[in-house]
């Protein structure tokens, strides 16, 4: 059976002697992988083919079978202008990472897809001034809601109080301090989980991203870093590329 869908590419691994295996992440298929036949080859007809790049996608399927193959592919966007920066490169591999450890083979990721694709048009515009990190924050904040790993920060999970002050568990769960477990958590108060709901509810648009003031997203980062070791299945290798790249940049400022 074949099957034609939007896709972009999360990594790619070879796969014989000149085939790669391609994890793609879809809207309704969530992840999936398939062969790209022949890219490895010198004039192969997949030669353009690059991590976080949109693509329309043409499966061949077969039941019961681990691997799909591509018949087709064509590009949609490569989101070329994220290669212009090293931090907003650093960023979009991040974001890559953080999407291929929250979603799941076979499952409807419509949600995130549409975010992530968002978030990459973004970074691709490469606005001067504007600080990719903050869409990697609110993506992965957002995400995590999505994915289903956190709920709202405002309330309680198991009775629902809604007048703090939070804690979030090891597992990721808000619980007020009545119902919250002995061992490690993160306290929060009422202001900043208001604040993170406000992020998690938000539509996916601009202001989502852009009205989070920068005090405020301060605030955030450290308790969504936190969050990311918590509901995690494992660490984010690329961010310490992403701290070696803004570690760079900052002493290049202060030089300047």
């Amino acid at each position: 059976m074949n099957q034609k869908t939007q896709a972009i590419l999360l990594r790619s691994y070879k796969y014989g002697e000149s085939s790669r295996v391609a994890v793609f992440i879809t809207p309704c298929l969530g992840k999936i992988k398939a062969v790209l036949k022949g890219v490895e080859k010198l004039k192969s007809r997949y030669s353009k083919l690059q991590i976080f790049g949109l693509y329309d996608v043409e499966l061949r399927r077969v039941k019961d079978r681990e691997l799909d193959t591509v018949s087709s592919l064509e590009v949609i966007n490569n989101f070329s202008g994220i290669m212009k920066r090293s931090e907003t490169y650093a960023v979009a591999t991040t974001v890559i990472e953080i999407t291929t450890l929250i979603t799941s083979f076979e499952n409807d990721e419509t949600s995130i897809f549409r975010e992530l694709c968002f978030v990459l048009d973004r970074l691709s515009q490469n606005k001067e001034g504007e600080s990719p990190v903050r869409y990697l924050v609110i993506y992965a904040l957002r995400s995590m809601h999505l994915a289903g790993f956190v709920g709202l920060f405002s309330e309680c999970g198991a009775c629902r109080d809604k007048t703090g002050p939070f804690s979030i568990t090891l597992s990721g769960d808000i619980r007020c301090n009545k119902c919250a477990p002995a061992g490690k958590k993160v306290f929060i108060d009422r202001s900043l989980a208001l604040a993170m709901d406000e992020i998690v509810r938000g539509g996916m648009d601009e202001n989502a991203y852009l009205s989070v003031k920068n005090a405020e997203l301060r605030k955030i980062s450290p308790v969504v870093r936190l969050l990311l070791d918590f509901v995690l299945p494992k660490p984010l290798k690329s961010l310490d590329f992403l701290a070696s790249v803004l570690k760079k940049k900052e002493k290049n400022t202060d030089k300047g």
